[in-house]
């Protein structure tokens, strides 16, 4: 389809080349010997018009037949032009209508910028090779290394040694003027505290760079070569940036003076309330899960820790193991033998996490304790344990579903059947729902939300799932 856009544009006199036929040279264009012909009808060529009722026939013998006009507006240097042309060689086999064989000799079709008249500066554009005999409709784009007045118009023999051609050229349309664009190559749209964006530009630019809401404007890197930049992302120093949305919009800036744009909205995905590069959080418990007088205490980091203290506000420190191969470590509370502190009381945990590099991180938990007696002591085994009410539900925070027949499911001790089971992800999706549980939900490895829910009662909390 041939272009038509109306703004910002070089138009050209006649380019579908009507005219009289058969004829030398074409009226609106200037004929720069040796001169074209107006087709058709001459020398057997009999090829319907691509557009109009004519169209020019350009041989070339050593030398190329030529014309050029006068633009409307001069082509600017460093501009981007489109346009789009038809093209064909001869339909005819004999030279000039004799007896003499004139195959159709394969050859392209030529664009040259020139200052003056007659002249012949620049090589805009050359066609890739025309060995076909029918109309092809060719687009075509290209940028000047300096301003020119003028056009010249010329065809080339493409044949290992010198032939004779006859290249036939209909419909030129007039230049358009193409804007630089700059777009985003990276797909990834939820970014760590650092990350690394890529995209490209489709002509060299002078410079690319990228504006945020929450970091300074960056500068990108750029690469002449393939016209591609790159930027680091770093977050390390915004304050509550998990799951907040950031706008990302890459600026470029061409010589022609014309600045591309592009946007892209992003999820900072990070685990703590700071983009901290060093992190330490709980797994287990939960800020909403209720303990007893005795619990195991699990966490993470993001990378290995050189020390932790764990340390509770009831307890005092606690000691703690760690575990380098997957940077989890763990410490156990013990509230036995504490007078009056675990009958429904509340304990504020802090980690603080060293790292090699000097970082430190921190996390802090506030749980509940709940006992049945107002001191948290050590039962006989043989003592008479209270049942649990038939209405209370114990509820795990952690399965382990790799088929050994031990914690496989999310298995919910007294779940009657009138109670209704949801699953959300991070995100606060639904991912399951059943309106009579039967205690064989698995998932796959990650944490997620709950819902435990009858006519008189809701359960909240928190499970994650280990592989």
């Amino acid at each position: 389809m041939f272009y038509t856009f109306s703004n910002g544009q070089i138009n050209l006199q006649n380019g579908s080349f009507e005219g009289p036929t058969p004829a030398l040279g074409v009226p609106m264009w200037q004929s720069w010997w040796p001169t074209p012909d107006t087709q058709p009808g001459a020398f057997c060529v009999s090829l319907t018009p691509y557009d109009g009722n004519s169209y020019l026939g350009f041989g070339y013998n050593g030398i190329s037949e030529s014309i050029g006009q006068l633009l409307s507006s001069p082509i600017v240097k460093d501009q981007v032009y489109k346009f789009s042309v038809a093209l064909s060689l001869s339909n005819s086999t004999v030279q000039f209508c004799g007896a003499l064989p004139y195959p159709p000799y394969p050859g392209a079709f030529q664009i040259w910028g020139a200052k003056t008249v007659g002249g012949r500066s620049e090589l805009l554009w050359q066609s890739d090779t025309i060995d076909h005999v029918g109309w092809v409709e060719y687009q075509g784009n290209f940028r000047a290394d300096s301003n020119y007045a003028y056009i010249r118009l010329e065809c080339l023999n493409m044949t290992a040694t010198p032939q004779p051609i006859y290249l036939l050229v209909d419909k030129l349309s007039n230049f358009y003027e193409v804007h630089p664009e700059l777009w985003y190559t990276s797909t990834e749209t939820e970014l760590g505290c650092t990350s690394t964006l890529t995209g490209k530009t489709d002509s060299i630019a002078t410079e690319v760079k990228i504006k945020s809401r929450y970091l300074d404007t960056l500068n990108a890197s750029y690469t002449l070569a393939d016209t591609s930049w790159s930027v680091q992302l770093d977050y390390s120093s915004v304050k509550n940036c998990g799951l907040r949305k950031d706008t990302l919009v890459a600026i470029g800036y061409f010589a022609n003076g014309y600045i591309a744009y592009d946007t892209m909205i992003v999820v900072l995905d990070c685990r703590y309330d700071t983009c901290a590069r060093a992190q330490v959080w709980f797994i287990s418990p939960l800020a909403s899960d209720t303990i007893n007088c005795s619990f195991l205490l699990e966490g993470k980091t993001d990378s290995l820790l050189t020390s932790l203290q764990l340390t509770s506000k009831l307890l005092g420190a606690i000691p703690t193991q760690l575990h380098t191969i997957d940077t989890s470590w763990s410490g156990t509370l013990s509230y036995l033998g504490v007078k009056n502190s675990c009958n429904v009381k509340v304990d504020t945990l802090l980690a603080v996490g060293n790292f090699a590099n000097g970082e430190v991180a921190t996390d802090t938990l506030v749980v509940t304790i709940e006992c049945l007696l107002d001191t948290c002591l050590v039962l006989p085994e043989d003592s008479l344990k209270l049942p649990l009410p038939e209405e209370v539900l114990v509820i795990p925070n952690l399965i382990t579903p790799n088929g050994d027949g031990k914690n496989d499911y999310f298995e919910i001790v007294n779940l009657a059947l009138q109670h209704r089971v949801e699953i959300y992800n991070l995100w606060g999706e639904k991912i399951y729902e059943n309106s009579a549980y039967q205690n064989n939900w698995q998932g796959e490895e990650g944490v997620y939300y709950y819902l435990i829910a009858n006519d008189n009662k809701q359960y909240k909390g928190w499970v994650q799932v280990m592989r």
